[in-house]
Protein backbone atom coordinates (compact mmCIF):
# COMPACT_ATOMS: atom_id res chain seq x y z
CA UNK A 1 0.00 0.00 0.00
CA UNK A 2 1.39 3.38 -0.84
CA UNK A 3 0.57 6.48 1.13
CA UNK A 4 1.23 9.99 0.05
CA UNK A 5 0.44 12.77 2.41
CA UNK A 6 1.03 16.37 1.53
CA UNK A 7 2.34 18.23 4.52
CA UNK A 8 2.41 15.06 6.83
CA UNK A 9 3.18 8.83 8.42
CA UNK A 10 2.70 2.45 9.66
CA UNK A 11 3.71 -1.12 8.23
CA UNK A 12 1.06 -2.16 5.71
CA UNK A 13 3.12 -1.70 2.65
CA UNK A 14 2.20 1.87 2.05
CA UNK A 15 4.35 4.88 1.38
CA UNK A 16 3.11 8.11 2.82
CA UNK A 17 3.93 11.43 1.35
CA UNK A 18 3.61 14.60 3.28
CA UNK A 19 3.64 17.64 1.08
CA UNK A 20 2.58 21.22 1.64
CA UNK A 21 1.65 20.87 5.25
CA UNK A 22 2.58 19.89 8.74
CA UNK A 23 2.54 21.49 12.10
CA UNK A 24 4.60 20.88 15.13
CA UNK A 25 4.68 21.40 18.83
CA UNK A 26 8.39 22.11 19.16
CA UNK A 27 9.04 24.97 16.79
CA UNK A 28 12.27 26.88 17.18
CA UNK A 29 12.25 30.67 17.41
CA UNK A 30 12.22 32.26 13.97
CA UNK A 31 11.23 35.60 12.52
CA UNK A 32 8.98 33.91 9.93
CA UNK A 33 5.35 33.69 10.95
CA UNK A 34 3.53 30.40 11.25
CA UNK A 35 1.45 29.59 8.21
CA UNK A 36 -1.23 27.07 7.42
CA UNK A 37 -0.63 24.56 4.65
CA UNK A 38 -3.17 22.12 3.21
CA UNK A 39 -2.64 18.40 3.72
CA UNK A 40 -3.16 15.89 0.92
CA UNK A 41 -3.10 12.17 1.72
CA UNK A 42 -2.74 9.56 -1.01
CA UNK A 43 -2.70 5.82 -0.42
CA UNK A 44 -1.94 3.12 -2.96
CA UNK A 45 -1.62 -0.63 -2.68
CA UNK A 46 -0.61 -2.41 -5.85
CA UNK A 47 -1.36 -5.94 -4.57
CA UNK A 48 -3.04 -7.02 -1.33
CA UNK A 49 -1.38 -10.48 -1.58
CA UNK A 50 -4.33 -12.22 0.12
CA UNK A 51 -4.04 -9.93 3.20
CA UNK A 52 -7.59 -8.60 2.74
CA UNK A 53 -8.58 -5.26 1.28
CA UNK A 54 -10.63 -3.67 4.07
CA UNK A 55 -8.45 -1.31 6.15
CA UNK A 56 -8.79 1.34 8.83
CA UNK A 57 -6.20 4.09 8.32
CA UNK A 58 -4.84 6.69 10.75
CA UNK A 59 -2.69 9.70 9.80
CA UNK A 60 -1.37 12.14 12.41
CA UNK A 61 0.87 15.19 12.71
CA UNK A 62 1.82 16.32 16.20
CA UNK A 63 -0.54 13.66 17.59
CA UNK A 64 -3.46 15.33 15.79
CA UNK A 65 -5.43 13.09 13.44
CA UNK A 66 -5.64 14.41 9.88
CA UNK A 67 -7.59 13.83 6.70
CA UNK A 68 -7.05 15.18 3.20
CA UNK A 69 -8.10 18.80 3.06
CA UNK A 70 -7.15 19.57 6.66
CA UNK A 71 -4.65 22.35 7.30
CA UNK A 72 -1.56 22.33 9.48
CA UNK A 73 0.41 25.28 10.88
CA UNK A 74 4.17 25.24 10.30
CA UNK A 75 7.15 27.49 10.93
CA UNK A 76 10.71 27.19 9.58
CA UNK A 77 13.11 25.00 11.58
CA UNK A 78 10.37 23.28 13.56
CA UNK A 79 10.32 19.52 13.89
CA UNK A 80 7.50 17.06 14.49
CA UNK A 81 6.55 13.45 13.97
CA UNK A 82 4.31 12.04 11.28
CA UNK A 83 2.52 8.84 12.24
CA UNK A 84 0.54 6.49 10.03
CA UNK A 85 -1.13 3.21 10.89
CA UNK A 86 -3.08 0.63 8.92
CA UNK A 87 -5.31 -1.89 10.65
CA UNK A 88 -6.93 -4.77 8.79
CA UNK A 89 -10.64 -4.94 9.55
CA UNK A 90 -11.23 -8.63 10.33
CA UNK A 91 -11.46 -11.07 13.25
CA UNK A 92 -7.66 -11.17 13.66
CA UNK A 93 -6.55 -7.67 12.60
CA UNK A 94 -3.07 -7.19 11.17
CA UNK A 95 -1.40 -3.85 11.88
CA UNK A 96 1.35 -1.82 10.24
CA UNK A 97 2.61 1.59 11.35
CA UNK A 98 5.48 4.03 11.02
CA UNK A 99 6.82 7.21 12.68
CA UNK A 100 8.82 9.78 10.70
CA UNK A 101 10.63 12.83 12.07
CA UNK A 102 10.15 15.88 9.84
CA UNK A 103 12.25 19.03 10.14
CA UNK A 104 10.87 22.05 8.27
CA UNK A 105 13.59 23.77 6.26
CA UNK A 106 13.15 27.31 4.95
CA UNK A 107 12.57 25.77 1.50
CA UNK A 108 9.85 23.48 2.88
CA UNK A 109 8.24 26.52 4.48
CA UNK A 110 8.22 28.41 1.18
CA UNK A 111 7.37 25.64 -1.29
CA UNK A 112 5.80 22.84 0.76
CA UNK A 113 7.19 19.32 0.96
CA UNK A 114 6.45 15.64 0.49
CA UNK A 115 7.11 12.92 3.05
CA UNK A 116 6.67 9.34 1.86
CA UNK A 117 6.64 6.11 3.77
CA UNK A 118 6.41 2.55 2.61
CA UNK A 119 4.46 0.51 5.09
CA UNK A 120 4.01 -3.25 5.13
CA UNK A 121 1.57 -5.47 6.96
CA UNK A 122 1.97 -9.21 7.33
CA UNK A 123 -1.00 -11.58 7.67
CA UNK A 124 -0.87 -13.10 11.17
CA UNK A 125 -3.63 -15.71 11.09
CA UNK A 126 -5.29 -18.18 8.76
CA UNK A 127 -4.31 -19.89 5.55
CA UNK A 128 -2.46 -16.82 4.23
CA UNK A 129 -0.31 -16.38 7.36
CA UNK A 130 3.01 -14.81 6.44
CA UNK A 131 1.79 -13.01 3.32
CA UNK A 132 2.82 -9.36 3.27
CA UNK A 133 1.18 -6.40 1.60
CA UNK A 134 3.06 -3.23 0.57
Amino acid sequence: MQEVMEATQPELAAPISTQDAAASAGAMADSSPAKEMPVMILCDCADYNQVDNDWFEVFTVKSQRLSSGDKVRIVPEESFYLFTAFVEMDTYPDVGYHWTLVIITPEDYERGFVAEQEISVTENHGRYTGNTVF
